[in-house]
């Protein structure tokens, strides 16, 4: 994050209120990434770092979390400690959510065929595909769909979701209807090389389909991560500013 420059210093003691910042900045909106941004390595909100976000908002600037988590692994990581904030930026764009209760407020889904599709490809053997889906006008919730590695999955990832999690070893096409983003999960990164090149021959990115690795291990896990792609963070930030009369 983007240290203001009326920030304290050991030698310097922070104004009372935030009209300092404002002077300075000159900015009606920040957007703030989590990780190893507004998070530390320990995956917590320094208090000074949540001190530069408060005295921004009482400056009246609109500070917007933006992030590749999903809001449910963001609240319990930032949003519980920073009260203040109104709408954040999730799932690398494809949502943006009130941060207090994760109501969605804009969303990107991929075409429901595409997503069906997935689950003729990559459904059984070594990958366990998990959709995040619109499950209603407000909210989303998950499918998990795939009898390798589902148990790990949900004990890792979802077991704090306060969000539906169904698990369906056989899910059917209407399950996963209003498809916000698909992992497609299995054990080591030669089985996600397989599926991305899978994804390539057949065609998903004309079925309106991008996908990139998460080279980095979840509870044991290598993941591929799959949205449509027009799913996008700029484009979901300027949104937010559009809605509160701010231009880009």
């Amino acid at each position: 994050m983007r240290r203001p420059a009326s920030y304290c210093t050991p030698h310097h003691e922070p104004q009372a209120n935030g009209a300092g910042i404002l002077s300075v900045m000159r900015y009606r909106m920040i957007a703030v990434d989590l990780d190893d941004t507004l998070l530390g390595r320990d995956k917590q909100v320094s208090c000074a770092n949540r001190d530069a976000i408060t005295r921004a908002h009482d400056a009246g600037v609109l500070v917007v979390p933006c992030t590749g988590r999903t809001w449910h692994k963001a609240k319990t990581l930032a949003l519980d400690v920073l009260p203040m904030l109104d709408v954040g930026v999730f799932f690398d764009g494809s949502t943006v959510c009130h941060c207090a209760t994760g109501a969605i407020r804009h969303c990107t889904t991929m075409a429901d065929d595409a997503a069906a599709a997935l689950l003729d490809w990559f459904d059984g053997g070594e990958y366990t595909l998990v959709y995040c889906c619109r499950d209603n006008a407000s909210h989303y919730g998950y499918v998990v769909t795939g009898d390798a590695l589902a148990g790990r999955i949900v004990d890792a990832w979802l077991s704090d979701a306060p969000v539906d999690v169904v698990v369906n070893s056989a899910a059917s096409p209407a399950a996963v209807r209003s498809t916000l983003g698909v992992r497609i999960v299995a054990e080591g990164d030669a089985a996600i090389e397989r599926a991305g090149a899978a994804l390539r021959d057949r065609g998903a990115a004309d079925r309106g389909l991008t996908w990139h690795a998460l080279w980095f291990v979840q509870g044991g896990l290598s993941v591929m991560q799959i949205y449509d792609c027009k799913v996008d963070k700029w484009a979901a930030l300027q949104w937010v500013a559009k809605q509160h009369g701010i231009e880009p």
